[in-house]
């Protein structure tokens, strides 16, 4: 037939050249607003033996999903991939670039996340490329802190 192409046509393109786990998320994104909340709790560094950095993460993260026409809102279950990215300087300042990106499951609630980078970390973001809707970007960036090793208790000498 010569008809015009409809939403429903884009969906079973979609479905047709995605895995069968992301048919939900393309679903979701069709036929609702799709709100995310992601926030960075926490960030931490400490250094390596090798020199490299591991920078352990916390990630609290929920979804909504806003039909429209009159609908309520309502939760829905966030299981995700989602990138997360570390910075060597604030994310925002020119053309800052990652020391590390990559997609990690991010669900319901907290999420925690380690990763080891060669360079000095200093701020962390998740969904740093921007591909969701967000109830607050703001807060999906942080700033990492150092983690001091323990100090080993001195000898005394007498």
């Amino acid at each position: 037939t010569n008809r015009p192409a409809t939403t429903l046509d884009l969906q079973a393109a979609l479905h047709a050249e995605s895995a069968p786990e992301q048919h939900t998320l393309i679903d979701e994104w069709i036929s609702s607003v799709t709100l995310y909340d992601l926030r960075v709790e926490s960030a931490s560094t400490e250094l390596m033996p090798d020199g490299r950095n591991r920078v352990t993460i916390t990630i609290r993260g929920r979804k909504s999903l806003e039909p429209g026409g009159g609908v309520k809102p309502s939760e829905a279950p966030l299981d995700e991939l989602i990138d997360v990215a570390v910075y060597a300087e604030h994310p925002l300042t020119g053309n800052a670039q990652p020391l590390y990106a990559g997609k990690h499951r991010l669900r319901t609630g907290e999420t925690q996340i380690t990763v080891e980078v060669s360079g000095k970390p200093a701020f962390v973001s998740v969904d740093p490329f921007e591909r969701r809707i967000e109830v607050e970007r703001a807060d999906n960036i942080r700033e990492i802190t150092v983690r001091r090793p323990p100090r080993q208790p001195r000898e005394l000498t007498s």
